[in-house]
């Protein structure tokens, strides 16, 4: 099996996998699944130089979010942003390791969100390793697009979009999986490598190069499995900054209300690539 570099030059554009392709340009709105199963990658995680932060909700709150202040105000380094009828909370229920992770929950409709962004390390740092863990305790059937992590790009307090989106979707069968959303070309990327096994801690890696030209890119592993490696693409606004945050939203989820889990958040420098530890 093969998962093939995707370059931002074909009018249509395929990731080779093993003998299928899988397609993509489908709009967020209605993203297709992916029918043919195939092996496991066997590319690897990036290793982290060093870890620039962390978030464990050891504190029992969200304070590492803002570090180095704590609260919403003051010089804040990121911070919770919710919409809708969305909110977070600190919970023992399903822990990966410590004694606390966060619970994020929403109801919809309305478009609702929680959202929990980085942008110190981002707007410093161009090539950054991202890493988080999820648990989601169920399954959840998705209408138009369940947006969990994203990289932003902000030119002013008025003009801050989403470049790249990782969003769930459901299979044919129901079954829930991760795929990629080009908010600024309105394009999907869909794999057949991996599904969202429930009530399973699943970790999700990636490698952003923040880029203002197309230089830019974003490799993404599940589980030490390589889902998805996008080259040559524009990252950030060419004037804007670069923005990364976990979160849950949506504008349509059932059942209700719908919430996952999330614990032992990183941002680190990266290297070469190794073994999955």
């Amino acid at each position: 099996m093969r998962i093939a570099v995707v370059r931002n030059f074909l009018p249509v554009l395929a990731i080779s996998l093993g003998t299928q392709f899988v397609r993509t340009g489908a709009a967020q709105r209605a993203p297709s699944p992916v029918g043919a199963e195939v092996a496991e990658s066997s590319q690897y995680l990036p290793a982290s130089l060093s870890t620039l932060w962390t978030a464990d909700f050891e504190t029992g709150d969200t304070s590492q979010w803002y570090f180095a202040n704590r609260g919403d105000t003051g010089d804040a380094r990121g911070g919770e942003f919710n919409s809708g009828i969305a909110w977070s909370n600190i919970t023992a229920e399903r822990v990966r390791t410590g004694k606390y992770s966060l619970k994020m929950n929403i109801f919809t409709p309305p478009e609702s969100g929680v959202r929990l962004f980085r942008w110190h390390e981002p707007r410093n740092v161009r090539s950054l390793t991202y890493g988080v863990w999820y648990n989601f305790p169920r399954r959840y059937t998705v209408e138009r697009y369940w947006n969990v992590l994203q990289w932003k790009s902000k030119r002013n307090d008025n003009d801050i979009d989403p470049f790249f989106i990782l969003n769930v979707g459901n299979r044919a069968d129901g079954t829930m999986f991760f795929y990629v959303y080009d908010w600024q070309r309105r394009r999907s990327y869909h794999q057949s490598v991996r599904n969202i096994v429930e009530d399973t801690w699943t970790n999700v890696q990636a490698r952003y190069d923040c880029s203002g030209d197309s230089r830019g890119r974003l490799t993404l592993w599940q589980d030490g499995v390589l889902l998805f490696d996008i080259a040559s693409v524009q990252t950030r606004y060419s004037d804007g900054d670069c923005q990364w945050g976990i979160g849950s939203y949506s504008d349509g989820i059932a059942p209700l209300p719908a919430y996952f889990y999330v614990d032992d958040v990183s941002i680190g420098d990266t290297a070469d690539v190794q073994s999955p530890r």
